[in-house]
């Protein structure tokens, strides 16, 4: 456990390092909650430094630090189910903000992820939103194409689905084996 700490990158081994809270051994058990604390102290700091950042200037950059980096940490799953509904409504805020200030600087991957947590949550009016932000998105990326696809699929609305690969038929994005394999399985 200690050698797993000691690497640079121990941030991507995260989950491993969680996980380990529940081993059976106490001497891992200590050492990994200790690191997950000072982990999640570390991550409630800078996310309230970027945050007051943001605020005193809200510069695209600014924003765009902020959502990257938060929601970087509620991918992480560190956190009690209120502070993740805390931070998740700081980043629904901070990418609407980016997204009237400038609709084609949120990154097509920042929306997806609020779309899936917000309907996961079951939080109705926010999940519309950012559907909509995805569906609006969908001629333009190949990510929010698949995303609103599963949206369709996960909800049984074939209809919405065709309607959808009509629109995109008529655009830009170009289909990769995987968007071509949900429009096979709808089309049965």
């Amino acid at each position: 456990m200690l050698d797993v700490l000691k690497q640079d990158d121990y941030e991507t081994m995260i989950g491993n390092i969680k996980s380990a809270v529940s081993s059976d051994d106490m001497e891992i058990s200590h050492y990994a909650a200790a690191f997950v604390a000072d982990t999640i102290a570390r991550y409630k700091n800078r996310e309230q430094e970027l945050r007051n950042r943001m605020e005193k200037n809200p510069t695209t950059e600014n924003i765009k630090g902020y959502i990257a980096y938060i929601q970087d940490i509620v991918e992480a799953d560190l956190f009690s189910e209120p502070d993740e509904k805390r931070y998740l409504s700081f980043l629904d805020q901070a990418s609407r903000m980016l997204y009237e200030e400038d609709a084609g600087s949120l990154p097509d991957h920042t929306a997806a992820f609020l779309m899936e947590r917000f309907r996961k949550a079951v939080d109705g009016d926010r999940a519309a939103f950012w559907i909509q932000v995805i569906k609006d998105r969908s001629g333009e990326s190949l990510e929010c194409f698949k995303t609103y696809a599963e949206y369709c699929f996960a909800n049984g609305d074939r209809e919405a689905f065709f309607e959808h690969l009509d629109s995109v038929r008529h655009s830009s994005v170009v289909l990769d084996n995987e968007a071509l394999e949900w429009i096979r399985f709808f089309a049965l």
